[in-house]
Formats: structure tokens, C-alpha cells, sequence
């Protein structure tokens, strides 16, 4: 498999079976490949795909460029990235889009194929202890914290993208859903973009709602509680696991709504869950507490506004619960409510 860059630059890479691949004939046909870089001798990562070609929906090979520039950090090293160009040097585009409109076919409009070049990346299910996994989740926030503020948002954060590079380090990936929005410009869409399981509670209520860099941090929440549960000792039994899935018996616009019991969790009081780890639960907790205040009484005049002042508390939460010296270094478990599910719906 042959990837270039728009700078003209290009390698050959080996690789196997694709650890994903798509299940229909129309979309955005996403695979995913480990790969043998020929020239280098590493082996990498290989995300290929068909991207929309809505101008104002930037490639992902460009938006990773555009972070690196801004310095954000906590991000998986692009090695190489562009649209897949046909001999004549034209992008590859689908023919799919002829049949948008007809009757029972999704309008997808024309795709682009893309491909990108990374590091090797870990899923958090392969977390050590519970530390690595928070110090994972807080780099997540911290990147997304950072993207905002130069004017990015991730859109998609969630049990599949918030992962760990080899050295057990937090890192985002897969910010092809990214958009460019001013700063306090609201971000408006005919179709809700996220993955079930991890939405905001606001998110997963109405399809109406414009997402924001709240719904982005309150993500990175679901995706730590997400894991914890899964990963590590609790009074949890497998009932408390179906707030990821949980959604109404009808659609709205011909999409999930739901998220009763993440709104349940944040209003009470005390969180009904507790873990034996005692400063994962303190992590858990404290940021539980600070996403009740938000719905309960935040109300900022801008969502700027908002992040100076929140995100270094949200960020606090997790610096502080990193500092303390009893965390266990071997307290992962086996996965205790398996099969674990974290796919978009």
C-alpha cells in the first residue's frame, strides 16, 4: 500500500488484515491497518477512509497539521497523511452520491479517499492500573481544552479514540469529525456527531443542542467511567453498566435520543457507585460533583468564558488525585462486564 502526502511525499507499506473494516456498501468505508513501513523498518498505523468533501469539513491529515502548529498537546505523532490521488493527480472521489435522494439511501454526498500515517496507539482497556488510566483521561482533557482555545473541536471523544501510546501515555486520536469554529461561534448541525455511549448528557437528550467544548470534557468523564467500571473493583454490578446504551423506545429526526441515567448521576447528591481504589473514586467523585455544578448552576456568558474558568478546575481534579502516593500499581482486572461495548450508533 502506497501513501503519499499533499507535499508530495510518499512511502510503501506493507500490511496485513485490517483490525476494522467496514460493514456496508455506502459511508466512509473506514479501515484500519498495522503496517510495515518499508523504508523505515517500523511498524505504524494505517487509517484509510472516505472523508466528506464539504469545504468546510477539513481533511484529517490538515487538521492534525494545524494542531501540531498550535502546539496541543497530547497528540499521536502524523507521520505522514493526504487524499489518495488517481493517476492523472486527481483526488479519488466516490460515486456513490448518485444515489442520494432515492428512496430508502442515506444522502452521504461526494467522499474523498483519505489516508493517514501514525504511531502505533493502545486501547485504554489495556491500562496497568487505574493512575495510568486517569493520567490518560486527564491528558485527554487537557488536549481537548487546548484545541478549543486555537479554535478546534474534537466532536467525537470517546472509548475508541482516547487511548495510550507505548509508553502509557494519554493521548486523543481520530479528529476526523474536527471543526474549525470561532470562539464562541456555535456549532450547528443537520445530524448529531459523537459516539452513543460516550455523548454528553445534554447531547444524548435532543439532537438540537450545538455541541461545544463541554459536551467534549463531559466525554472525557463518560469514557474514564467507562473503563473504570470495566477495569477496576467496585459495589458496580453489570445493571450500572447499561447507562451507556441506555435511550428512549422512539428517534428524533431519525436518531437516538436518551441519556436518562447519565442525567440521574449527576443530579443526585452522591454518586451510588464506589470504587475500592480509593483515589480513582476521589477522581470519579470530584469529577462527578464538578459536572453537577455545571448543570446544576454554571451558566457562563460565553463558551470561552466558560473554559478559562472551568477548565483549569476540571484539570485540578485530576493534578491533584496524580499527586497522591497511594495508588496500587497492579489493581487492573480482567474486563468484569464484558463484552464491552464502545461502537458509534
Amino acid at each position: 500500500m502506497a501513501t503519499s502526502s499533499k507535499q508530495g511525499v510518499s512511502r510503501t507499506y506493507l500490511v496485513q488484515k485490517p483490525l476494522s473494516a467496514p460493514t456496508g456498501l455506502r459511508g466512509r468505508a473506514t479501515r484500519v491497518f498495522i503496517a510495515f513501513d518499508v523504508d523505515s523498518g517500523d511498524l505504524v498505523c494505517i487509517k484509510d477512509y472516505w472523508r466528506p468533501s464539504d469545504p468546510a469539513r477539513p481533511a484529517e491529515a490538515d487538521v492534525y497539521e494545524f494542531l501540531a502548529a498550535a502546539r496541543v498537546p497530547h497528540l499521536l505523532r502524523l507521520r505522514l497523511g493526504g487524499d489518495v490521488l488517481n493517476d492523472d493527480g486527481s483526488v479519488q472521489s466516490s460515486l456513490s452520491q448518485a444515489w442520494d435522494g432515492k428512496a430508502g439511501v442515506p444522502s452521504t454526498g461526494a467522499l474523498y479517499h483519505h489516508r493517514i500515517v501514525q504511531d502505533i496507539a493502545y486501547p485504554l482497556i489495556t491500562v496497568k492500573n487505574s493512575r495510568e488510566l486517569v493520567a490518560a483521561i486527564r491528558n485527554s482533557a487537557e488536549c481537548v481544552i487546548a484545541a478549543r482555545s486555537c479554535s478546534w473541536l474534537h466532536q467525537d471523544v470517546s472509548g475508541n479514540n482516547a487511548m495510550i501510546d507505548e509508553e502509557g501515555r494519554g493521548i486523543l486520536n481520530d479528529w476526523d469529525h474536527a471543526v474549525r469554529v470561532a470562539p464562541d461561534e456555535k456549532v450547528m448541525t443537520t445530524r448529531r456527531i459523537g459516539t452513543w455511549q460516550f455523548l454528553s448528557a445534554a447531547l444524548a437528550t435532543t439532537t438540537k443542542k450545538p455541541h461545544t467544548i463541554f459536551d467534549d470534557l463531559e466525554s472525557c468523564f463518560w469514557v474514564l467511567y467507562y473503563f473504570a467500571l470495566h477495569k477496576f473493583s467496585s459495589n458496580a454490578v453489570s445493571q450500572d453498566t447499561t447507562i451507556f446504551d441506555d435511550y428512549y423506545p422512539y428517534l428524533e429526526h431519525s436518531q437516538l435520543v436518551g441519556g436518562t441515567q447519565k442525567s440521574v448521576l449527576f443530579w443526585g447528591p452522591e454518586g451510588r457507585i464506589s470504587f475500592e481504589t480509593v483515589p480513582l473514586q476521589h477522581v470519579v467523585e470530584g469529577l462527578r460533583q464538578y459536572f453537577r455544578r455545571y448543570y446544576i448552576f454554571h451558566v457562563y456568558d460565553t463558551e470561552m468564558d466558560g473554559i478559562r474558568k472551568s477548565g483549569p478546575e476540571m484539570l485540578k481534579i485530576f493534578d491533584e488525585a496524580l499527586a497522591n502516593l497511594d495508588w496500587p500499581a497492579d489493581d487492573a482486572c480482567k474486563d468484569l462486564f464484558a463484552p464491552a461495548s464502545t461502537s458509534a450508533s
